[in-house]
């Protein structure tokens, strides 16, 4: 999917913003639901989350399958 830009793969502790931010730190916010981790997905206009169940983030939106693709509404 060519048009589909991607934040973070497995490459990712490689990776720092254009402010030299870790985007690997963001990342863990993100799926650790660190405090702000909802904000971080609008700041870094991800529109999709593809992760494995049981992660912090797959807990606190409460889904129980064998992976979960979560999409910005």
């Amino acid at each position: 999917m060519p048009n589909i830009k991607v934040f973070a793969d497995g490459r990712t502790p490689a990776w720092l913003d254009e402010n030299g931010n870790s985007t690997y730190e963001i990342f863990l916010a993100i799926l650790q639901t660190q405090p702000g981790w909802n904000e971080k997905l609008t700041e870094t206009d991800t529109d999709y989350l593809l992760i494995g169940p049981g992660t912090f983030l797959d807990i606190e939106i409460n889904q129980n399958s064998k992976a979960v693709l979560y999409a910005r509404i």
